[in-house]
């Protein structure tokens, strides 16, 4: 009977403990809950014209969890004229000033984000260091 206990016990104890990895990660993906929205985030508010800008999508599942899903998302936009946007990525490249919607889409959940392009020009460039010195054979970085 002690031999049964102890067999019932070991079973039980392998039946709780597989799949729990030694840092409380899951050792297959949370696939099971829907999309149920997502989230567009932009690295910038708004961009001058002829600069670039990376979006990135946060999905809200069921409202258990988020992740990111920026390179599950299908990207796009309402105007390439004014901003083109790479689909995968999300990476985004300014035409033209103006108005646009950014679109996010995965498993038939989409989100909309508007977004602005300006007509702002480079009016000064700055240089850090300003001035510097150095020793025959050493090296500097510059940041403009």
């Amino acid at each position: 009977m002690r031999a049964f206990f102890g067999v019932g016990l070991a079973i039980v104890s392998v039946l709780l403990f597989t799949g729990c990895a030694e840092d409380s990660e899951p050792t297959r993906p949370i696939d099971f809950l829907p999309i149920t929205a997502i989230i567009i985030e932009s690295q910038h508010p708004q961009i001058a014209n002829l600069t670039t800008n990376q979006f990135t999508a946060k999905g809200d599942f069921s409202g258990v969890f988020t992740r990111d899903v920026t390179l599950e998302a299908i990207w796009s936009v309402n105007d390439p004229n004014i901003l083109t946007i790479d689909p995968v990525t999300g990476f985004a490249s300014a035409l033209n000033p103006g108005s646009v919607t950014v679109t996010a889409t995965m498993d038939d959940v989409s989100a909309d984000f508007e977004f602005t392009v300006t007509d702002a020009v480079i009016a000064q460039i700055d240089i850090d260091p300003a001035a510097a010195e150095l020793p025959l054979g050493m090296t500097l970085a510059f940041r403009a």
